[in-house]
């Protein structure tokens, strides 16, 4: 089984059923994982394989992936019941931002741990 399908069902199967709080923390502790295995051009492989699992259990999402720089960028995906975009900020300096149905909103970017530091 490759690697993005593991980190798909991973995903899936620990944000079903949960809060939104539940799931930022599940979502941004998986970028942790990716980013620090140096892994992030995995991220396309990953968003393909968990819409095919949500379009297999009939769920829908919608997924926004915000990067630093363009490895996914400028890609729309319209798979049944899920659609992910993909967008470039350069503002964001590295890491990702992710929005799921327009409700949550994990920042992982190094921007937002610059905001974070210097509000304490």
């Amino acid at each position: 089984m490759s690697k993005e399908k593991q980190y798909a069902i991973a995903l899936y199967q620990t944000t079903k059923n949960k809060n939104k709080g539940e799931i930022e923390n599940i979502v941004r502790r998986l970028l942790d994982v990716i980013k620090k295995n140096g892994e992030e051009l995995l991220i396309k492989g990953v968003i393909s394989n968990f819409q095919k699992i949500a379009r297999e259990n009939g769920d829908f999402h919608y997924l926004k992936i915000i990067t630093a720089r363009d490895k996914n960028q400028e890609m729309l995906l319209n798979i049944d019941n899920v659609k992910v975009e993909f967008e470039t900020n350069p503002e964001i300096i590295g890491g990702a931002i992710v929005e799921i149905d327009g409700q949550y909103l994990i920042d992982n970017s190094i921007r937002g741990k610059i905001n974070q530091i210097s509000k304490q």
